[in-house]
């Protein structure tokens, strides 16, 4: 919840529906807000990981199906996506 409020208190928060995202075989997000930029329109995807063991994870097998889940969202959108993580 500390993650959330921190993320989501400067920009629009998103809510994605998790069943959405696995009947099209995506990955599932934790957090995302639509933020503006210099360059317009920017989704921020934060995936919140408990340890650096949690970060591991992620970059062996979950961010190629986050990076889908994001490339779908960008279209749906029609904005750039940017990935980040928070260990916490």
């Amino acid at each position: 919840m500390k993650a959330s409020r921190l993320f989501h208190g400067t920009a629009l928060p998103v809510l994605v529906s998790s069943q959405l995202l696995r009947s099209r075989n995506l990955g599932q997000l934790d957090l995302l807000r639509l933020a503006r930029d210099r360059d317009g329109w920017i989704l921020e995807v934060t995936e919140v990981k408990s340890s650096t063991t949690g970060t591991e994870a992620l970059e062996r097998g979950q961010k190629k199906r986050i990076h889908h889940s994001m490339r779908f969202l960008a279209a749906l959108f029609g904005a750039r996506t940017r990935l980040t993580g928070l260990v916490g």
